[in-house]
């Protein structure tokens, strides 16, 4: 069993959901140091966001900060070379898209990963159908390969059969359109109200695993 999921098993345990706050990487010279506040602060996972050119599943306020960390000049590699001077006792993971790891090499990327302490890695533009690639990098490299799964992706029966294909994967994420801040009508929705047909145990608003 994965250190992410060992992690999150024992929060359902104590019956309290996880504190999970999300920084972008590169955003500003010192976005280590508001990781290490954020581990002070009582953290349970923290979400390491690794900027790309067209984010295109993220709202206003995160593309800014993306393009902000890509204008100094953040990498993957950059990224990683920063976190390894962090000592945390709490899982860290990559968010990104697939295109980011799929440049580096995925063998490399996962592995490149595991040395800078990162946990696990949330790929929201991977879908199931095509992630065995990935995954078996990140089994290679003990990594948590998370996809999110999105309202044109497969149904919960078939999106269980294929999470139990894969050992690694432990988590399904889901994720729909109408919790992005909409760029052409300015439309949101609020975080309290997840889509109807969402479980508990499959949105953003639960970290419970099934």
């Amino acid at each position: 069993m994965k250190s992410l999921e060992v992690k999150l098993r024992s929060l359902r345990a104590e019956g309290r959901k996880a504190l999970v706050p999300y920084f972008v990487a590169g955003a500003t010279p010192d976005w280590t140091r508001h990781v290490e506040a954020a581990v002070l602060g009582g953290a349970d996972v923290i979400e390491i966001g690794v900027p790309f050119s067209d984010p295109m599943m993220d709202g206003v306020v995160i593309q800014e900060a993306a393009l902000r960390s890509l204008e100094r000049g953040t990498t993957l590699e950059s990224i990683c070379q920063e976190l390894e001077s962090l000592e945390t006792a709490i899982p860290l993971l990559a968010m990104t898209y697939y295109n980011i790891f799929l440049h580096y090499g995925l063998s490399r990327a996962a592995g490149r990963l595991r040395e800078s302490g990162i946990t696990g890695a949330i790929v929201p533009d991977l879908s199931l159908e095509e992630s065995d690639e990935w995954c078996a990098a990140c089994d290679e490299h003990d990594r948590e390969p998370d996809q999110q799964q999105h309202d044109d992706q497969p149904g919960e029966d078939q999106l269980s059969r294929a999470v139990l294909q894969h050992s690694s994967v432990s988590l399904p994420w889901f994720g729909t359109n109408s919790a992005i801040p909409a760029m052409s009508s300015g439309s949101k929705v609020a975080l309290e109200d997840p889509p109807p047909d969402s479980r508990p145990w499959n949105n953003p608003w639960s970290c419970a695993l099934p």
